[in-house]
């Protein structure tokens, strides 16, 4: 029983995860900053729109990988996400 509970937990874990990344490819309403969360750390990522509505700034709170401080920024330009810095 406890087993199940565990997969039953993962598994809404990555439903949900792949609800808040698809949502981040939607064009929202212009101007609005939409905010990711992950598990009870907090915010991992906070996306900011233009006045059309395209991604135009991330600010990362964290990520794995190396060689990154936190929170760091990428600007948006015609649909490519820049550098960190």
């Amino acid at each position: 029983m406890k087993m199940q509970k565990i997969l039953e937990n993962q598994q809404i874990n990555i439903q949900r995860k792949v609800l808040l990344k698809a949502l981040l490819c939607l064009k929202p309403e212009p101007r609005i900053r939409l905010r990711i969360l992950e598990d009870s750390e907090g915010v991992k990522q906070r996306r900011y729109y233009d006045k059309n509505g395209n991604a135009d700034m991330d600010i990362d709170y964290r990520h794995g990988g190396t060689g990154h401080t936190f929170p760091h920024r990428h600007d948006w330009n015609n649909g490519v996400r820049g550098p960190a810095y």
